[in-house]
C-alpha cells in the first residue's frame, strides 16, 4: 500500500475524535410569540423564546412562505451562513453567534413585512435552532446542515464515516447535491476546497442499493450512468449535475466524484474512488422520518379565525380584531406548538445505524 494511502487512512480515522464536541443537554423549548393578522405590506414584531439549551453558541435557520423579514443586529455578533445574503428583507435566513445574542435576536428583533396581497396574512414559518459547530452549516432552503470534514479518506472511507456520525438525531451521509442552489450554497460552505460529494459509477458501490433486476453486469455497463451512493438519493441515477468541462471522461479508473475541482468552482471531477488526499463534505437530514435538532413549524396552521366583517381601523393598525357582542375583541395571540416538521425537499429513505455525536 502507498505510504499516502497509508496516512490518508489514518488521518482519516481521526475524524470522529477531531469534531467539535456536541453538548448533550435536554433539547431545549421554543415558545414562539407570532400575533395575528397584518395588513398587506405592514410590517409587525415577532419573536420565539428559547429556554433549556446550554450551548456556548448557536445556528438559526428561518424560512417564510410569504413575506419577508429582518433581523436587527445592533450590538450582536452575528454572523450570515452560507446562502444567507442579508439579515433585511429576506424570506430566508441562517445566522450563528454566541448563544445568548441569537436567543436576544429571537426573543426583541425580529419582523415581518406582510406581502402586498392579500388584504391580511398570519405569519406562517419554518424555525430552527441547534447548537453551532467549527465547519456546520445550515441551509435555509431545505433545513438540512452540512459539515467540511478535512479527514484525507478513500471515497468509501468517507461514506462510512459520514455514516457514522449523527447530529441530534440526524444521521449523517456523503452529500448528495440536487440542484444549483445546493451546489452553490455547498462551495460556499465548503470554503471552495475540493472534496468528496457522494456521486459514483463504480458498480460495487451501486449495485447493492438497486433491485437485483436494476443491478448492472459490470463497470462496462454502468460506465458514464453516475448515481448517488448514499443519502436519501442512495442508487438513484443523477438527474442533476454540474461537471467540470470535459468532464466525466469515463476513464475506467474514475469512479467516483469530488467538487471543487480546480478551485471553488462548485464543479465536479470523477477521480479514483482510493484516491484519498481529500476531505468531504457531510449531510444531515432528509433521511426517513429524521427531523430537525430543534424545531418550529406552523405551515399547516389555518391561522386565527377570519373575521365576520373587516375591521375598518386594519389598514391604519396593521392587525385584524374580531367583532364579539357587538363589540371589537383583544387582538388574537396565536399560542404555536412546537412542530418538530422540517422542511426538506427530498425523497426519503430508511436510514442506518449511526453512533452519535452528542
Amino acid at each position: 500500500m502507498k505510504r499516502r494511502a497509508i496516512v490518508g487512512i489514518l488521518l482519516g480515522s481521526l475524524v470522529l475524535a477531531t469534531l467539535p464536541a456536541m453538548s448533550a443537554a435536554a433539547a431545549p423549548t421554543i415558545t414562539p410569540s407570532l400575533g395575528g393578522y397584518v395588513a398587506a405590506n405592514h410590517t409587525a414584531p415577532f419573536a420565539f423564546a428559547v429556554s433549556g439549551a446550554s450551548w456556548d453558541s448557536a445556528v438559526v435557520t428561518i424560512e417564510l412562505p410569504q413575506g419577508s423579514m429582518s433581523v436587527d443586529t445592533s450590538g450582536l455578533a452575528l454572523t450570515l451562513q452560507p446562502g444567507s445574503a442579508s439579515f433585511t428583507n429576506v424570506s430566508t435566513v441562517s445566522f450563528s453567534g454566541s448563544l445568548a445574542d441569537v436567543k436576544t435576536a429571537l426573543a426583541h428583533r425580529l419582523t415581518w413585512r406582510a406581502p402586498v396581497t392579500p388584504a391580511k396574512s398570519y405569519l406562517r414559518l419554518s424555525m430552527s435552532i441547534a447548537q453551532y459547530i467549527e465547519g456546520l452549516a445550515s441551509d435555509a432552503a431545505n433545513g438540512h446542515y452540512y459539515l467540511r470534514s478535512p479527514g484525507a479518506l478513500t471515497w468509501a472511507g468517507a461514506r462510512d464515516a459520514a455514516a457514522a456520525l449523527n447530529y441530534r438525531g440526524l444521521t449523517g451521509y456523503l452529500t448528495t447535491i440536487t440542484d444549483d442552489p445546493e451546489n452553490t450554497f455547498v462551495t460556499g460552505m465548503s470554503g471552495g476546497t475540493t472534496a468528496w460529494i457522494a456521486a459514483t459509477d463504480e458498480v460495487t458501490y451501486v449495485n447493492p442499493l438497486l433491485p437485483p433486476a436494476g443491478q448492472y453486469a459490470d463497470n462496462g455497463a454502468i460506465q458514464g450512468n453516475f448515481h448517488w451512493g448514499s443519502g436519501p438519493e442512495a442508487g438513484t441515477a443523477l438527474q442533476y449535475s454540474a461537471w467540470f468541462p470535459g468532464e466525466p471522461n469515463n476513464l475506467a479508473s474514475e469512479r467516483c466524484t469530488v467538487t471543487n475541482w480546480n478551485g471553488p468552482t462548485g464543479l465536479w471531477n470523477n477521480i479514483g474512488c482510493t484516491d484519498s488526499q481529500f476531505g468531504s463534505i457531510i449531510e444531515f437530514g432528509g433521511i426517513g422520518t429524521e427531523q430537525a435538532p430543534f424545531s418550529y413549524n406552523n405551515l399547516a396552521s389555518s391561522g386565527p379565525a377570519v373575521p365576520a366583517t373587516p375591521d375598518p381601523a386594519l389598514a391604519a393598525t396593521g392587525s385584524d380584531t374580531l367583532p364579539l357582542g357587538g363589540a371589537i375583541a383583544a387582538a388574537l395571540l396565536i399560542l404555536g406548538l412546537a412542530l418538530r416538521l422540517p422542511f426538506t425537499r427530498r425523497a426519503r429513505k430508511s436510514s442506518s445505524n449511526a453512533s452519535s455525536l452528542t
